[in-house]
This record gives structure tokens, sequence and C-alpha cells, in this order.
């Protein structure tokens, strides 16, 4: 009877900090690390954690950070249920650790959708450019939308804006 949680899911039970969780198949590294930039460059007090930086958990109880700035894998995806990322970015999907998810590519992406799970309003998900996720209104709430799989229709992917805060 006693549940199996992620670190991040552990750690963010005991910080009130704003959280800017990043996923996606390729291009999480790089962009967690921009947006760190950014916040640190604007003066923010921002912590760096996930699959980059220090454990989160060892920076919530020896630190406190206004902003955590999160790489997040579907590994650690996997076992978060009521963690709540304030600004979620999905990258992209693309086939990767399949044999983890059954060879189904639709376990992966629901995996890969758990960022977004507990999302409430001004919460939001989205892919944009991180420079101004820090300096935005609550009130800019994105349009909500489900990803699944791929259609075979080309042509543009959708994309969200991120919530902004004051």
């Amino acid at each position: 009877g006693i549940p199996v949680i992620s670190e991040i899911e552990f750690a963010g039970r005991y910080t009130n900090a704003r959280m800017v969780c990043i996923t996606g198949s390729n291009g999480k590294t790089t962009t967690t690390s921009l947006i760190y930039h950014i916040f640190k460059s604007a003066g923010l007090n921002v912590g760096l954690a996930g699959n980059i930086g220090r454990s989160l958990a060892l920076q919530v109880a020896t630190e406190q950070h206004d902003y955590y700035v999160i790489e997040l894998s579907s590994f650690q995806l996997d076992n978060m249920y009521d963690f709540r990322a304030n600004i979620a970015v999905l990258m992209n999907i693309t086939p990767d650790h399949l044999d983890r998810y059954d060879h189904q590519m639709q376990n992966y992406v629901d995996a890969k959708m758990r960022i977004t799970r507990n999302q409430t309003t001004p919460s939001s998900t989205g892919t944009t450019t991180p420079s101004s996720a820090a300096n935005c209104s609550d009130t800019d709430s994105p349009p909500r939308h489900t990803p699944s799989l791929p259609s075979k229709r080309r042509g543009p992917s959708p994309t969200w804006r991120m919530a902004r805060w004051r």
C-alpha cells in the first residue's frame, strides 16, 4: 500500500515556488537551459532541476527559490500524480523509449502529456519562445489542447502560448 512517486512529485509537495516544466523527445535540455538563463539574467530567484541541474528535492530542502525550471523525462512523468506545473512546455513527441511503453506510441504520448496533469487556470501548456514567461498576465490563458498521435496531414503543428506572470 505505499505509493511509488517520483522525486519531482515528492519535492513539489514541499514548495510554493512556480514550476516551469519542459518535456519532449528532443530539445528538453537546450530549452530548459535557455529558460533558466533568461530567468537568472532577469534577476529572478530560480533553480534548475530534473534531468539537468541539481536535485529538486535537495534544492527545496536547502534553498528557497521563487521559480524552478525543470526538465522532465517520460520516466519522471510516469510517477507524478498531484504535481502541477505552472507552465508546461511540450517540445515535441517522436517515437522514443517505446520498449518501456509496450511498443505503443500512444502510451508514450500519454506519458508525455502527464506534464499537463493537474493544471488549472492560470496554468498553461504550450510551445513558444520563453523570453517573456516571467512578465506576463495571468489572464492570458491559451486554448486547451490534448494532442494525440499526429495525423498523416502535412502542415504546421499546433502551437500554444505560455501563461504570463506579473
